[in-house]
């Protein structure tokens, strides 16, 4: 089966972490796929950067002045021609099997629509406590804990009424909400009865972004926690869950605050702050 890989990419200190996710591909066991870089930066200085592996993979290049990576992956979209789709992020990598592995599943489990894996660090080691340990369906409940976007793999006639990434959603969108982008795309297509499956054996390279609690951990939490609270609240999820998902990040700040570890406190405090604004919103 044919891959189409798609990539939205913003911010040149992002160039080199490309050129890692393009020699992952280069030595993967399955080599039929296309990679559709989407360049939202102003200048066109990574296509100088690609030109050598014009000829070492099927590269398709595409300039988007649009900002945010949904709009990314929409236009990247338009130009798709294989089998299954993906969206690996500019700065995460595959393992040598990995496309093999998945090109096996789906050829055994035709009656899926989409298989979602998770994410390791260097040591092969979860990258967030956020995984499920158990394979199984993604429904409503469990998709949080089941999906994120560099993993994700979808059969392209699954897509062809299924509407795009909301534009107003993830990394540089023109919004407060920039996060929880995969999850509502996710949650789009369970609403079509389309059946989504999650397997601890698919793995894909990214590095957890938050190695100490310091200001840019703070920052990262008051950017991207609304964006989670927006989706819960898009997709009607009952008060119950929300709770759950405001209590939790409660107790994180009352449980660092008696450890007198004033940061994780705080990131804790401006998780809740930032998923209780987001439910709130009405637009």
């Amino acid at each position: 089966m044919k891959f189409s890989l798609i990539t939205s990419t913003l911010g040149e200190d992002r160039h080199d972490k490309i050129v890692r996710l393009i020699h992952s591909l280069i030595k993967q066991k399955h080599q039929d796929f296309e990679l559709i870089i989407v360049d939202q930066n102003e200048t066109s200085k990574l296509k100088v950067t690609l030109e050598s592996y014009f000829n070492e993979i099927n590269l398709i290049y595409l300039k988007h002045d649009q900002r945010g990576v949904s709009a990314g992956r929409n236009f990247g979209f338009r130009y798709v021609s294989g089998e299954i789709v993906s969206f690996p992020d500019d700065d995460c990598w595959y393992p040598d099997i990995l496309l093999m592995s998945v090109n096996t599943w789906f050829l055994n489990n035709i009656n899926w629509d989409a298989l979602s894996g998770c994410t390791i660090d260097l040591k092969e080691n979860l990258t967030t406590s956020r995984w499920d340990k158990n394979p199984g369906e993604i429904h409503k409940f469990n998709v949080w804990r089941r999906g994120i976007t560099s993993s994700i793999f979808l059969r392209t006639y699954a897509l062809a009424n299924a509407q795009g990434f909301d534009e107003t959603l993830g990394p540089g969108a023109d919004s407060p909400w920039q996060c929880s982008d995969e999850t509502d795309y996710l949650l789009n297509l369970l609403s079509q009865n389309k059946k989504l499956y999650y397997d601890t054996e698919i793995k894909v390279y990214h590095l957890e972004p938050i190695t100490q609690y310091n200001q840019q951990a703070l920052a990262r939490a008051k950017r991207y926690a609304p964006g989670t609270g927006r989706v819960l609240k898009k997709h009607s999820y009952p008060f119950w869950f929300v709770a759950i998902a405001l209590l939790r990040p409660i107790l994180g700040t009352l449980y660092y605050a008696t450890k007198m570890q004033g940061w994780r406190a705080k990131f804790h405090w401006l998780i809740f702050q930032g998923r209780l604004n987001g439910w709130l919103s009405s637009k």
